[in-house]
C-alpha cells in the first residue's frame, strides 16, 4: 500500500504512533507539493482496505468497552452485595445502617478502589505482587489469601441451600413433607408449616451422626457448584470474562422479573416501613459503622485482590479513576435495590432476626416463611426467582474470587503447577473444607468465617497495605506512578484521602474493640466460638510480622541484619509492570520525574487513545518553544506550536524552506535499538535522510545536554533529553556537515549521535 519508503517499518511507527492515519492519507495524495523526495500513492482500492480496517478496529474497540462494562457491573452484582447486604441491614437498624453504609462506600470504598485498581495496573499481575514495593508486609498478602479461600468455603453454603428450597419448592408446594404439622377439622385435614429457621434445622442441618441422608443432600449439591466453578475458571481468562458476562445477564433477568412483580402486586408497604419507622439514633453507635465498614469489603470485594488482578486483564486500557466512580456506582445501585426488594417482598412480616435465629442463613428462611404466609399462588414462582438469583449472584462472587486467588497462587509457585492443576486442586480442598464445615451442628463454623475472621482479616489488611504504600513507598511515588498511568497530574486531595481512609478505619475498629462485646453481638457466642475467632485473628497479625522478618533476611544485597531490615522497607528490585514496553516506559518516567518533568504521552504511545490525543490536539500544551537548531540563520523568529496549529505551522515550515531529504524526529524506536553506539559513522547523511538520535538514549540520570560540533564551537542550545516531544522535532538542515553529536556529560553516558 505503500510504495517507495526508504523504510516502510518507520513509516507504519509513524502512521500510528505520531499522527492519525487520515494525516498520511492526505499528505500521500498531495506528496509532491509536500516537498518529499519520496512519493507515497494510495489507490483507491487500497483507500477502501484502509477504511474497512480503521472501522473494524473501531468496532472492535467498542465492543471491548461494553464488555469491560459488563465484566464492571457483574462484580458488583455478586453475592455479598445482593445477599448479604440486605441480611446485615436488617439486623443493624435499617435505613440507618443503610446511610451508614453508603457514606462509607463513598468516602472510603471510592478512594480505597480508586488506589487499588492504579496499583494494579503499575503491577499487571496478581496481587501478591504488590508487596514487592515494600516486601515486609509480604505477608499481608497471604493473609488476603487466607480471607478469599473462606470465602470460597462458606459461599457454596448459601448457595448449596438455596438449590435445596429450589428442589423442594419443584416438588410441592410449602410446607414441605418433612416440616409440616397436620391437624383435622371439620372440613378435612389442614397441614401446617413451622418456621423456615425450624424447618431447615430439622431437614437440611440435620447432624449427619444422626441423619446421613441430608449431609449426602448438602454435600452433593455443593460439589455441584463446584463443578460449575471449576469448568469456568479452569481456561484463565477467556472462560473467566464470559462467566462474569453470562451470569451477569441471568442476575439481570432474574432482578428485572422481581422488580416487575413488586410494581404490578403494589407491594410496597415493606418499603414503606423501612423508610418511616427509623430510629437515627443508633448511628452513634460503634456497631453500626464497623459492621458498615465490613460490609463494604464484602460487597465491593475490596481487600480481596479482585481489583489488583483484574486490573491487568479487564482493566489494562482503562482508567482507574472513572472505572472506580462507575463501580462504586454500580455497586450501590444494585446494593438499594437488593434492600429494597427484600423489604417489598416481606409483606407485612417483620423482617429482623429473632435471637435464636442462625443469622447467616435468616435471608433465606425469611423468603420461606413469606411463601408459608402468603395468599397468593403465584408467590412461590417468585420466591424460586428470588433464590435463583442468590444462586447466580453466588456463581459471579465465587468465580471472581477463585481467578484472583489461583493467579495470586501461580505466580507464588512461579508457574510450577498449570492454571488448570491449580483450579482442580483448590476446588478440591474447598470442597473437602465446605463438607467438613456441616458436621459442627447449627453451621458454627460458617458464624466463626463470617462475623470474626473473613472481616477482621480485611478491614486489618486494607489498614496495613494503605499505610505501608503511603509512609514507606512514599506519597511521591505513588503521586508519580498515578501520573503515569492517568496521563494527567494527580491532584494532592487524592494523597490526603488515602492517608485519612487507613486511619478512619483504624479509629473504627477500635471504638468498636472498646465498646462491643468480644463474645459476639446479639446474643453470647460458646466460648470456643468467639476464641477461635479472635485467636485467628491475632495469629494473623504474629504472621504477618513474623513474614515480615523472613522477608529482611532474605536480602541478600545486604550483609548486616540492620541493612536488610531498612531495606525490606524499599521497593526490590522487579518491582514495576510485567509487560516490557510498559517497564521501559515506566523507568523511562521514573528517571524524568526524579527532575521533577512529566511526559504524560509515554504509557499511552501506541494506544488509539494516544492517537487520537493527537488527532484531537487536546493533549498539547499551548506553551511555545524554541526548536534546537544547529544553525539558526536559516530561520528567523520561533516557531510557535499550539494545540491546534502544530502541524499546520510545521508543513508550512517545511514548503518554505524546500527540505530535499526527509527529517525524521526523535522516537522510542531509537531508544529500542540494543546495538551499543560505539561508533559516529552513522550520523552521516546516508540512505538519504537524516537522524536525529535521542540524546539519553542509553542515560540513567537524566541531564540536560549541550549541543557541540566537531571543531568544538557550541552555539548555547540544549536538547531537551530523553523521551519527550514537548520541545519540537530536532532539524538538521545544513548537509555540508560532516558529523554532529551530542557530548557525553557523564561518564555514565554513552556518546549518541543527533
Amino acid at each position: 500500500m505503500i510504495l517507495n519508503h526508504p523504510n516502510p517499518k518507520q513509516y507504519d511507527f509513524y502512521q500510528y504512533h505520531t499522527y492519525p492515519p487520515q494525516f498520511y492519507l492526505k499528505r500521500a495524495q498531495d506528496a509532491g507539493d509536500w516537498g518529499y523526495k519520496y512519493k507515497y500513492f494510495l489507490s483507491t482500492k487500497d483507500c477502501i482496505k484502509l477504511w474497512i480496517k480503521n472501522k473494524i478496529r473501531s468496532c472492535k474497540s467498542c465492543l471491548s468497552l461494553i464488555e469491560t462494562f459488563l465484566c464492571t457491573a457483574s462484580v458488583a452484582a455478586g453475592i455479598g452485595n445482593l445477599y448479604r447486604l440486605p441480611q446485615t441491614v436488617i439486623s443493624n437498624g435499617g435505613l440507618p445502617f443503610l446511610v451508614a453504609y453508603a457514606i462509607l462506600l463513598v468516602f472510603v470504598g471510592f478512594p480505597l478502589l480508586f488506589l487499588e485498581l492504579g496499583i494494579g495496573q503499575i503491577v499487571q499481575d496478581g496481587f501478591m505482587k504488590t508487596w514487592r514495593a515494600v516486601p515486609f508486609f509480604k505477608g499481608v498478602g497471604y493473609v488476603k489469601l487466607l480471607a478469599g479461600c473462606l470465602i470460597l468455603v462458606y459461599y457454596p453454603l448459601h448457595m448449596a441451600m438455596s438449590l435445596y428450597y429450589l428442589i423442594w419448592f419443584a416438588k410441592a408446594s410449602p410446607p414441605f413433607l418433612e416440616c409440616a404439622t397436620v391437624r383435622m377439622e371439620k372440613d378435612g385435614y389442614k397441614a401446617d408449616g413451622i418456621s423456615g429457621q425450624e424447618c431447615i434445622q430439622k431437614t437440611f442441618l440435620e447432624s449427619p451422626f444422626e441423619e446421613p441422608t441430608w449431609f449426602g443432600i448438602y454435600s452433593a449439591l455443593i460439589l455441584l457448584i463446584w463443578l460449575i466453578v471449576m469448568a469456568w475458571c479452569i481456561k484463565r481468562s477467556k472462560t473467566y470474562e464470559k462467566a462474569l458476562i453470562v451470569f451477569l445477564l441471568c442476575t439481570l433477568a432474574c432482578l428485572i422479573a422481581l422488580i416487575v412483580k413488586a410494581i404490578e402486586t403494589n407491594q410496597f408497604q415493606g418499603i414503606e416501613g423501612f423508610v418511616t419507622n427509623v430510629d437515627w439514633d443508633i448511628l452513634a453507635k460503634s456497631e453500626v459503622w464497623y459492621f458498615a465498614a465490613i460490609q463494604v469489603f464484602f460487597s465491593t470485594h475490596l481487600g480481596f485482590g479482585v481489583f489488583t488482578s483484574n486490573a491487568g486483564v479487564i482493566y489494562k486500557k482503562s482508567n482507574p479513576f472513572w472505572t472506580s466512580l462507575g463501580y462504586i456506582f454500580l455497586n450501590l445501585v444494585f446494593g438499594v435495590l437488593a434492600v429494597c426488594l427484600y423489604y417489598a417482598v416481606s409483606h407485612n412480616i417483620d423482617p429482623a432476626p429473632s435471637n435464636t435465629t442462625i443469622f447467616e442463613i435468616h435471608l433465606l428462611t425469611h423468603i420461606y416463611d413469606v411463601v408459608l404466609q402468603a395468599e397468593d399462588a403465584d408467590m412461590q414462582i417468585w420466591s424460586v426467582v428470588a433464590y435463583v438469583t442468590i444462586v447466580f449472584a453466588g456463581f459471579i462472587s465465587m468465580i471472581t474470587i477463585m481467578y484472583t486467588i489461583i493467579k495470586a497462587l501461580s505466580l507464588e509457585t512461579k508457574n510450577k503447577l498449570r492454571w488448570w492443576q491449580l483450579s482442580l486442586v483448590l476446588s478440591f480442598i474447598c470442597f473437602v473444607l465446605g463438607c467438613a464445615t456441616l458436621l459442627c451442628p447449627d453451621l458454627d463454623v460458617l458464624h466463626i468465617f463470617d462475623y470474626y475472621i473473613v472481616g477482621n482479616l480485611i478491614m486489618i489488611t486494607v489498614i496495613l497495605e494503605v499505610l505501608s504504600f503511603m509512609i514507606f513507598y512514599g506519597p511521591k511515588r505513588l503521586q508519580s506512578d498515578f501520573e503515569f498511568i492517568l496521563g494527567n497530574s494527580l491532584t494532592t486531595v487524592w494523597l490526603g484521602l488515602w492517608y485519612l481512609c487507613p486511619l478512619l478505619l483504624l479509629g473504627i475498629f477500635i471504638w468498636c474493640l472498646a465498646t462491643m462485646p468480644l463474645t459476639g453481638y446479639d446474643s453470647d457466642d460458646p466460648l470456643w466460638v468467639y476464641a477461635t475467632g479472635w485467636a485467628v485473628v491475632a495469629g494473623a497479625l504474629v504472621f504477618i510480622v513474623i513474614v515480615g522478618f523472613y522477608t529482611a533476611a532474605q536480602q541478600v544485597e545486604y550483609f548486616t541484619f540492620g541493612d536488610k531490615f531498612v531495606a525490606s522497607f524499599k521497593p526490590s528490585r522487579n518491582w514495576g509492570p510485567t509487560d516490557p514496553m510498559m517497564l521501559h516506559n515506566w523507568m523511562q518516567w521514573q528517571s524524568k520525574a526524579q527532575d521533577g518533568e512529566r511526559d504524560f504521552t509515554l504509557k499511552r504511545r501506541g494506544t488509539k487513545e494516544y492517537t487520537h490525543s493527537v488527532k484531537n490536539r487536546s493533549k498539547y500544551n499551548s506553551k511555545s518553544y524554541t526548536p534546537t537548531i544547529s544553525d539558526s540563520s536559516t530561520i528567523s523568529g520561533t516557531l510557535t506550536y499550539k494545540k491546534g496549529d502544530q502541524l499546520k505551522n510545521y508543513e508550512s515550515y517545511l514548503r518554505s524552506n524546500s527540505y530535499e531529504k526527509p527529517l525524521r524526529v526523535t522516537s522510542l524506536i531509537d531508544v529500542m535499538d540494543s546495538t551499543p553506539i560505539n561508533t559516529f559513522q552513522r550520523n552521516s547523511v546516508s540512505g538519504g535522510y537524516k537522524t536525529n538520535y535521542n540524546p539519553l538514549a542509553n542515560v540513567n540520570n537524566t541531564q540536560t545536554v549541550q549541543v557541540s560540533y566537531l571543531d568544538g564551537h557550541t552555539d548555547g542550545s540544549t536538547s531537551e533529553g530523553y523521551g519527550t516531544y514537548r520541545k519540537g522535532p530536532f532539524v538538521i538542515e545544513d548537509d555540508g556537515l560532516e558529523h554532529v553529536c551530542h557530548r557525553r556529560s557523564s561518564f555514565n553516558e554513552q556518546a549518541t549521535e543527533l
